[in-house]
């Protein structure tokens, strides 16, 4: 897909999701070049992986949940390592994929998944970075308000 066709699906997450870089950009030094090459390849597989989740409401050919299972499989094993070692930087990018996974909560198997990812991410990070994954606990906390009143 092309990567500009993503970001248009959806300017305005696009926008919050690139401002993540900031994270590593403004951190001059703390990241090898290539853990930052690593970080940002990672962000474009999840704005592209958004966009598709966004197309996907509109074109049936989309499949919501292959795109949210290919994200993890598509993103360096660099970055797993990041996460493996607890870099917040990482972390904050993981936190993010939590709005995917929530995409894909109705299935059996999925519910509750993002939820928890989201929090044991919270827990790790500290109140320092908490800024930076506002947009996930917001989108979690209104998903779970509209699932209530759906059920009641």
């Amino acid at each position: 897909m092309d990567p500009e066709l993503a970001r248009a699906a959806d300017p305005e997450a696009s926008a919050k999701l690139t401002a993540l870089s900031q994270l590593w950009d403004s951190s001059s030094g703390t990241f090898e070049a290539v853990d930052v090459e690593v970080l940002n390849q990672t962000l474009a597989l999840l704005i592209e992986a958004y966009g598709l989740v966004t197309l996907s409401s509109t074109n049936r050919e989309i499949d919501t949940i292959l795109v949210v299972y290919a994200w993890p499989i598509k993103v360096p094993e660099a970055f797993f390592a990041m996460v493996k070692e607890q870099k917040p930087e990482a972390l904050v990018v993981l936190a993010h994929y939590s709005l995917l996974l929530n995409k894909v909560d109705q299935l059996w198997y999925m519910q509750g998944m993002s939820r928890r990812l989201l929090h044991t991410i919270h827990s790790k990070i500290g109140k320092q970075w908490e800024s930076w994954i506002a947009w996930p606990l917001q989108d979690l906390v209104l998903t779970e308000f509209k699932d209530r009143g759906e059920g009641s």
